[in-house]
């Protein structure tokens, strides 16, 4: 009950509750009543205005007036109340009265809701409402207006509309939609698993996990210190994993995926995605398009998949595949697998003790520093042990194993095919000696042996041993260098060796 101003006649109006049916209607009645005798007549005006109940729906809207006489003490206002069927929460409504002769007052209704479910569907309208859900797993919808809205416990479904909203979850796995950068999401700690859909750039806030960007526009989405899954729209998105064990999946259109720190995995989707690592062990997937995948410090699993992409190692041992397409892949430091897969890819291992498998395709194979292991696979491939005493298998097809420079180490080649018609390839300027570019090395060049019989002599190869040795002076003053191993037995000519510039 609201008391009136003591100023005037004293009037107070009852509060009251009353339980809806499920059809026809009810009679609500409001007593007014004059504590203080009316020294002469007074006449009250009234209005029924919306609270969450709406008029039409809820209850008749009525305006009126009521009179009292000298010495009168009360009068009523009956208001007409809809049954209905629907689920929802408590509605009310207010009674205000007010003149020029007393003060203002007002009084509550209470319509109760007597179907009973888990599920709510509450609706606002074009004001500014105040809407909450139950215990159960509510769709509440805001509509216009700047809103607040509440979902309790239960997986809810909230929509703030448009207008500047504040949403708030509770208990249970709720579903956001934010359409206005003024719209707040505020989730407490140990809520549940929430998510947000947005169709404009996002950043998650604390207490909130999964981040979703609908529509066709350039987004960008932001994850929180949680363990976030961010997921872009068919448009051109720039997802940001920062803190946590993120999971980033860019759909379609051209990406930009960066993990942050944490344990990510990261798939670009359709398109010509870019996706950066962060900091920690993680897993890039590339999907469909021309991508490029970047692996930062510490352990990375790295998949091109589809499209002609791009890989990049960086430190740490990590693990990368090029699958389908013509990939160029880069390992970078420490010890690297890499797989090339289907298509013609130039793989670069890097420094330290790599294993490099180019799979199908006419691949080129390239140890760079370290004691590596290059295995050609299918096709007629192109493999460079360069520093370190590299293990080198051609496989199938017609297959070049390639020295840039005399001293980088003693390689071994497993399966040189002189049938095959694979070819050892030299630089005439990495190895001197006066060796002609662009051309099989000469007979007088080659020589099957363990060392040079005169000046023009430039390799050796020791039947017995396998060894394949350079010697820049024939039978000068400078000594030979074995350069590979090869089986023995091969009936290794000239015409196995070419120089290349």
């Amino acid at each position: 009950m609201t008391q009136l101003s003591q100023s005037l006649p004293t009037l107070v109006i009852n509060d009251l509750t009353i339980t809806e049916g499920n059809s026809g209607t009810k009679n609500e009645v409001f007593t007014l009543t004059c504590i203080s005798k009316a020294l002469q007549p007074i006449t009250v005006n009234y209005a029924i205005v919306n609270g969450i109940a709406r008029s039409g729906s809820y209850y008749v809207a009525k305006t009126g007036s009521l009179s009292f006489a000298t010495n009168e003490t009360t009068k009523t206002i009956s208001i007409v109340i809809n049954g209905d069927t629907t689920v929802e929460p408590n509605e009310t409504f207010f009674v205000n009265l007010g003149n020029t002769t007393i003060a203002d007052s007002q009084g509550l209704d209470t319509i109760i809701n007597n179907n009973i479910s888990t599920n709510l569907l509450v609706v606002g309208d074009a004001n500014n409402n105040n809407l909450v859900g139950g215990n159960g797993n509510d769709t509440l919808q805001g509509l216009g207006g700047n809103d607040t809205v509440r979902g309790g416990a239960g997986n809810d479904r909230i929509e703030g509309g448009t207008g500047a909203d504040s949403m708030v979850g509770g208990n249970g796995n709720d579903t956001y939609f934010v359409d206005n950068t003024g719209d707040r999401v505020i989730e407490s700690f140990n809520q549940g698993i929430d998510r947000v859909i947005s169709s404009i750039t996002y950043t998650l806030t604390g207490n909130v996990e999964n981040l979703i960007l609908s529509g066709t526009s350039n987004l960008t989405g932001i994850g929180s210190v949680l363990g976030n899954r961010i997921t872009g729209n068919s448009g051109g998105n720039i997802l940001n994993g920062n803190d946590g064990n993120d999971t980033l999946f860019g759909d379609d259109g051209n990406d930009n995926l960066n993990g942050g720190a944490g344990d990510d995995s990261i798939l670009g989707g359709d398109d010509n995605d870019t996706i950066r690592s962060g900091i920690n062990n993680d897993r890039l997937f590339g999907g469909l398009g021309n991508d490029r995948l970047e692996g930062n410090e510490d352990n990375d699993y790295i998949l091109g998949d589809d499209g002609d992409d791009t890989l990049l190692g960086g430190t740490g041992n990590d693990e990368m595949y090029g699958i389908t397409g013509d990939d160029s892949i880069l390992g970078g430091e420490d010890d690297d697998y890499i797989q090339g897969d289907d298509g013609n890819d130039t793989i670069l291992a890097g420094s330290e003790n790599d294993f490099i498998l180019g799979s199908t395709g006419n691949d080129i194979l390239d140890g760079d520093v370290g004691k590596d292991i290059l295995l050609g696979g299918y096709g007629n491939d192109t493999l460079i042990g360069d520093k370190g005493a590299d293990t080198l298998t051609g496989g199938a097809g017609v297959d070049r194993f390639v020295f840039k420079y005399a001293d980088e180490g003693i390689d071994r080649i497993t399966d040189f095919n002189v049938a095959k018609r694979d070819k050892i390839v030299v630089s005439a300027s990495g190895f001197g000696g006066g060796l002609r570019a662009n051309a099989n090395l000469t007979t007088a060049q080659f020589r099957l042996g363990s060392s040079g019989t005169n000046a023009n002599q430039r390799f050796m190869y020791n039947s017995s041993t396998g060894a394949l040795l350079f010697d820049q002076d024939g039978t000068g003053i400078t000594p030979s260098v074995q350069i590979a191993t090869l089986n023995t037995g091969l009936a290794l000519t000239n015409t196995s060796i070419f120089v290349e510039s």
